[in-house]
């Protein structure tokens, strides 16, 4: 997640009271208004007041935790529940959506929509090993598809939250555990084709792709032998680590050790005991113009014996950790600390000037001013 370019100050913290089992919160519409869904499909909306109420009952969530996401635009939202593709349309006039959903016949939604260009949504399909993209065109109200080139190596999986690079008319991502779909544009015509990460490689689901001073996005890899980051490009460059480095924008962490690139060998080592049974989990980062990050939200896990645990769907666990903001060489404690079982417990967002971080374990949302 991407946030505006300024830090949350430690001191002004104060906690709130956030909806039971909250998934996702999103902004849509123009004035843009506050959303959010429940694992069992209530979706909310949130008064200025701070207050959250019910809106409408829906499907509960379908799709695997580090699959689950909610594509938004001006016109309103896109998601995946209960197996259909959801189209919420915002009426200027009220806050509550209009409802619409799909199924596909004889074929999976296997994966999160993304926002493409004028206002369409791309949803991920498949029939077997077979995959096409499916379009909501919000402007036209109307849906088409497109046929995708190759087939996708897990035919009973899913692909990871889709990821998009900084071209005028991006390309699209979205991850597979040994191949990858890509939504991109030949003169200004779409096209799609699946990419396979290569022999005995799989992608580790639910961290997010480093990104590049080039824009070049890469995803962890493990092999049976090492960790790696491999370029989503169509002659893809492989960089072995020593573990796994979970990344947010242009940098990546491992133990108490912060990477600026991934061909860096001189990281910053941060003043924390992070590395036995402690890791440093990045969820949201600020940019500065030049696509650098400027700082970085990290919550401090204790007892993860494997990093990839943390981003599994395994609820028999609860981590607990702390929040710190790193900018620099320096790390700021947040004075807060979150108790979840995985990742998408987590829930990160802002609101004009003001940073909320919390869990769905516990309903505890905290809020910072950011200066």
């Amino acid at each position: 997640m991407t946030l505006g370019s300024s830090q949350p100050a430690p001191d002004s913290r104060t906690t709130e009271a956030m909806p039971a089992g909250i998934s996702a919160v999103f902004a849509c519409g123009a004035p843009p208004s506050l959303l959010a869904l429940t694992v069992q499909g209530d979706l909310l909306f949130r008064r200025i007041s701070g207050e959250w109420c019910p809106l409408e009952r829906l499907a509960p969530c379908s799709l695997p935790g580090f699959s689950f996401a909610v594509a938004t635009c001006e016109l309103g939202f896109a998601t995946v529940l209960g197996g259909r593709a959801v189209i919420g349309r915002i009426n200027s006039d009220c806050p509550e959506p209009s409802i619409q959903s799909r199924v596909f016949e004889e074929a999976v939604i296997c994966g999160a929509p993304a926002l493409i260009e004028n206002d369409r949504m791309a949803f991920p399909v498949r029939s077997g090993s077979s995959v096409k993209i499916a379009f909501y065109d919000f402007r036209s109200e109307s849906w088409s598809e497109m046929a995708v080139a190759g087939y996708f190596a897990d035919s009973e999986g899913y692909f990871a939250v889709p990821v998009q690079n900084r071209s005028a008319v991006p390309d699209t991502f979205w991850v597979g555990r040994r191949n990858y779909l890509v939504l991109g544009s030949d003169f200004g015509e779409r096209s799609g084709e699946l990419r396979d990460f290569g022999p005995e490689v799989h992608a580790v689901l639910g961290p997010l792709p480093y990104r590049d001073k080039s824009d070049i996005l890469h995803v962890l890899i493990e092999t049976e032998s090492s960790f790696a980051f491999q370029s989503l490009t169509s002659n893809p460059r492989t960089k072995p680590l020593d573990g796994p480095h979970l990344a947010a924008g242009n940098q990546s962490y491992f133990s108490r050790l912060a990477y600026p690139s991934v061909l860096d060998d001189e990281p910053v080592a941060l003043q924390i005991e992070a590395g036995v049974d402690r890791i440093l989990l990045p969820l949201a980062f600020s940019e500065t113009t030049g696509s650098r990050n400027e700082g970085t939200l990290l919550v401090y896990v204790e007892g993860v014996t494997s990093s990839p645990d943390i981003f599994s769907d395994d609820t028999s666990r609860v981590f607990r950790g702390s929040l710190y903001w790193h900018s620099g060489v320096r790390l700021f404690n947040l004075q807060a600390t979150l108790q979840f079982r995985s990742r998408y417990d987590i829930i990160v967002y802002q609101i004009g000037k003001a940073l909320f971080a919390g869990s769905a374990t516990t309903g505890v949302l905290h809020r910072w001013d950011c200066i």
